[in-house]
């Protein structure tokens, strides 16, 4: 629902009104330097735009994360270099068209290592098409990513 987008974005972006703790983030079709409400709103427009009965919205977005391992050694102090990761995995959903909120998340009692979240719009901007095939591609996405991660870590070690 549209309730429940708003809540993982803001979630993601640890934007809540209970959170305390800031994270890195930013958003692929979407001013995210504008803010989440900012993301929210045009997110809700693109849905809005392209679907004109609200029962075939069906899934507003999709929530997946990417875990670095323990090998990745230890990260703390690398934020922004893993800000930097985050921007060029979410490439991956940008050339599709799919809006793309990402957020770096330290080691929490969740996760126990840095962990990157994505939330991708369902709405394709460039034409409204629906995403079906999410899950479906996630283990092609998985390699992408790890590639993406490998080479991140070679270039800046």
């Amino acid at each position: 629902s549209e309730r429940e987008m708003e809540n993982l974005l803001r979630y993601i972006t640890r934007t809540r009104k209970k959170d305390k703790k800031e994270v890195l983030w930013g958003a692929r079709y979407g001013e995210g330097s504008k803010g989440i409400e900012t993301v929210i709103r045009q997110w809700k427009q693109i849905h809005c735009s392209y679907t004109r009965n609200t029962r075939r919205h069906g899934r507003y977005c999709y929530h997946e994360y990417f875990s670095l391992s323990r090998e990745s050694g230890n990260l703390e102090g690398r934020e922004k270099m893993l800000e930097e990761m985050a921007f060029c995995m979410s490439e991956e959903y940008k050339e599709a068209g799919y809006g793309v909120v990402y957020a770096v998340h330290a080691p929490d009692h969740e996760d126990k290592n840095y962990h990157i979240h994505f939330a991708v719009n369902t709405v394709c901007v460039k034409d409204g098409r629906k995403l079906h095939d999410f899950f479906y591609s996630k283990g092609q996405r998985e390699a992408r990513f790890n590639a993406v991660a490998e080479a991140f870590f070679q270039d800046k070690n």
